[in-house]
This record gives C-alpha cells, structure tokens and sequence, in this order.
C-alpha cells in the first residue's frame, strides 16, 4: 500500500506506459544535459569541479540542520 494521498495517484504508479515513459523522458533528458554536466565537472575553476568538496557532498546523505543547511 503506498502513503496516504490522492487515492487515484495509485492508478498512475501501476499504469504499465508510466514506467516507459519516464525512462524514455529521463534518455532525452541525459542527453541534453550530461554535455554540460561533464563540461562543468571536468573543469578545475567551476564550482562543481569533480575534486571540490560541494560536488563530492552532492553524493553523500545528511540532514537538514538549523538555519536549513545540509549536514552530513
């Protein structure tokens, strides 16, 4: 049984053209997106450089501490 909610919710969970619609839409996305992506990661001066601390904490499970800053 999924979480409360709009009941009807359930119907689109188990429809069997959701999933392959959203893997579909998720390849379209990738590939307008993962270019820059890598672009930016790849590059020693972006704030999101593949080494730098943000983007390794991109990776990592934490909580939101007070003031709304992620802790991990």
């Amino acid at each position: 049984m999924l979480a409360k909610g709009h009941e009807p919710s359930e119907d689109i969970v188990r429809d069997p053209a959701v999933t392959p619609w959203i893997d579909d839409y998720a390849e379209r996305l990738k590939a307008l997106t993962e270019p820059a992506w890598l672009e930016m990661i790849e590059n020693p001066e972006s704030r999101w450089y593949k080494e730098k601390d943000e983007y390794k904490k991109l990776f990592t499970l934490g909580k939101r501490g007070t003031g709304g800053q992620w802790q991990t």
